[in-house]
């Protein structure tokens, strides 16, 4: 059967990657990890058909996903993103992925698994961009995404709080008031 070349090479690479394994946990993982297919049922053992992927997650699963992220701008190009997670053992990296659209991520940037947080530079100001975080263990599995959020960095700064205010009358006499309350949001229209 052609299909004993194709089982043999996924047991090699499953053996490579949980050098540990015993045969009888590879055989396991190989059958566990198959799908169904009813055309198969009693033909092989397995009743169905073995997927790689799954196949290699069945004894190394991957990370945990992190969760909480969230992020603001930075600057007139970046944004600062943070997030939860990253209590596996073996964890190596954390991804982070973003793009343009939603569910679209065309740029990542890897970082050590040390951190929690990242600042990104370079990004087209007054653009909306989205972001995820995923999880890289040392054998190389990807978790899911985080949750994802959507940034747009600004050219816009801030201004100052308005601390003192004084206005004049034209005929030079001047009025008082005082600023009371603020919102705490920034107009471009002062």
């Amino acid at each position: 059967s052609m299909a004993a070349p194709h089982v043999a090479g996924m047991a090699a690479l499953l053996r490579a990657t949980t050098p540990n394994a015993t045969p009888q946990e590879i055989r396991k993982a190989l059958i566990d990890s198959s799908t169904p297919d009813a055309k198969l049922a009693g033909k092989v053992v397995s009743n169905g058909l073995v997927h790689l992927y799954d196949l290699l997650n069945t004894l190394d699963p991957p990370p945990s996903a992190p969760y909480d992220l969230n992020g603001k701008p930075e600057g007139s190009d970046g944004v600062h993103l943070t997030w939860t997670g990253g209590d596996d053992e073996d964890l190596a990296m954390f991804r982070i992925r973003w793009g343009y659209a939603s569910g679209v991520f065309t740029d990542r940037m890897d970082i050590p698994s040390t951190s929690s947080e990242v600042t990104i530079q370079g990004l087209s100001s007054g653009t909306e961009h989205f972001f995820v975080v995923h999880a890289v263990d040392s054998g190389g599995n990807e978790s899911g995404s985080s949750n994802e959020i959507s940034i747009t960095p600004s050219d816009f700064d801030t201004p100052p709080q308005v601390i003192d205010l004084a206005a004049s009358t034209p005929t030079g006499g001047i009025v008082q008031t005082q600023l009371t309350a603020s919102s705490g949001e920034a107009s471009s229209y002062w």
